[in-house]
């Protein structure tokens, strides 16, 4: 939680999604750090498939850790949890064209969380829709597993203090 001092300027509330009153109006922002899980991959929209697709949409997988610990119990145990992300834009983007951001990045993502039901199954997605994607370094580091919050360390021994992540 955090709180807006009184002597903070008229601008800042307006930052955190406050009305002038003073009281929470809508917001709807992600940010996430993980690893990429599968290579961006580019999908035109369908007015440009006869033609050079120039538009559309590139997506990918993320893969972000959390630590937890069951009451009574001295270890942490680790969950790796699959975000599925959406960044519109062109096909020649060049973090993605020149591989830049790929199968193992360590990237930083904003952007809004967005829901859908699938028609056939009726079950409901979850998805990101990117506004910024930023690669933080270029690969995991050998031996590191998927969803490591750090690319330059290893996958380390968790004792019974809160993890570092």
């Amino acid at each position: 939680m955090f709180s807006i001092a009184a002597t903070a300027s008229r601008s800042i509330p307006f930052a955190f999604g406050l009305s002038s009153r003073g009281f929470a109006s809508s917001v709807n922002k992600t940010i996430l750090l993980g690893h990429v899980g599968r290579t961006p991959e580019f999908r035109p929209f369908p007015d440009q498939l006869d033609g050079s697709p120039t538009r559309g949409v590139w997506s990918f997988t993320l893969a972000t850790d959390h630590f937890s610990k069951k009451s009574g119990e001295a270890e942490w145990t680790k969950s790796v949890d699959w975000h599925t992300v959406k960044h519109f834009g062109s096909a020649d983007k060049p973090m993605y064209a020149k591989k830049v951001v790929e199968k193992g990045t360590l990237v930083q993502v904003q952007g809004r969380m967005t829901y859908y039901r699938s028609e056939d199954k009726g079950r409901v997605y979850a998805s990101v829709i990117a506004d910024q994607v930023g690669a933080v370094s270029s690969k995991r580091a050998p031996g590191a597993s998927v969803g490591t919050a750090s690319a330059g360390m290893a996958e380390q021994e968790i004792g019974n203090e809160a993890p570092v992540v």
